[in-house]
């Protein structure tokens, strides 16, 4: 699901699309303008939470694509709030083995 690229203050957001796996994994990929998701990681969050309409994203986990293709894991406290990122243990730059990593780093929650 697009994102629009602008705050409500007009600010450069995060562009990005993003879906939810059925084992609740957050995946996020960064559409490379015109700021990174990794510099508007809790913007983005708060976003997709909203438009989910969650309260939180409490109980998922959570993994990104950069804009360089390399996908990492986003570290969520048991609340749902993002407190870092995670490398994989190895270069990935495909979806099925990003969430391949995240299930095994990371057993349900």
């Amino acid at each position: 699901m697009p994102t629009p690229p602008l705050s409500r203050n007009k600010e450069p957001r995060a562009a990005y699309d993003y879906d939810l796996t059925a084992d609740y994994i957050l995946v996020v990929t960064d559409l490379g303008a015109p700021r990174s998701v990794t510099n508007d990681i809790q913007h983005v969050l708060a976003d997709i939470a909203q438009a989910e309409e969650l309260p939180s994203l409490a109980g998922y986990r959570a993994v990104y694509q950069d804009s360089q293709g390399e996908w990492a894991g986003i570290t969520l406290t048991a609340q749902g709030d993002f407190t870092g990122f995670y490398g994989l243990g190895r270069r990935v730059t495909e979806l099925y083995e990003a969430l391949a990593r995240v299930r095994d780093l990371h057993p349900r929650l």
